[in-house]
């Protein structure tokens, strides 16, 4: 594991273009273009959709590593096991 927080490295939104605030608006932006040009632009959003996921289940995980060996590290020493079993409990929902 990298000993770098993952919590600070998450990809950034790039300005060039609107970013829908639902997946709706998105499908819906989508639905404007037609014939090949909607073929290219669902087959590129999608695209862009499937890489932003991947991206952030890898980010998840890398951050669920790093707050599980946080909690293992904290138990070796004398933090508050009743603040680090609540950390526990928030780890296992990521």
């Amino acid at each position: 594991m990298k000993d770098e927080n993952p919590c600070k490295t998450f990809p950034t939104v790039v300005g060039l273009v609107h970013t829908p605030d639902t997946v709706t608006e998105f499908e819906t932006y989508l639905q404007k273009f037609t014939g090949s040009e909607a073929a290219v632009a669902m087959t590129c959003g999608f695209m862009g959709w499937n890489l932003a996921a991947a991206i952030s289940q890898r980010r998840a995980a890398e951050v669920k590593e790093f707050l599980a060996k946080f909690v293992t590290d904290a138990y070796e020493g004398d933090s508050d096991r009743v603040q680090l079993h609540a950390l526990e409990n928030f780890i296992e929902t990521l």
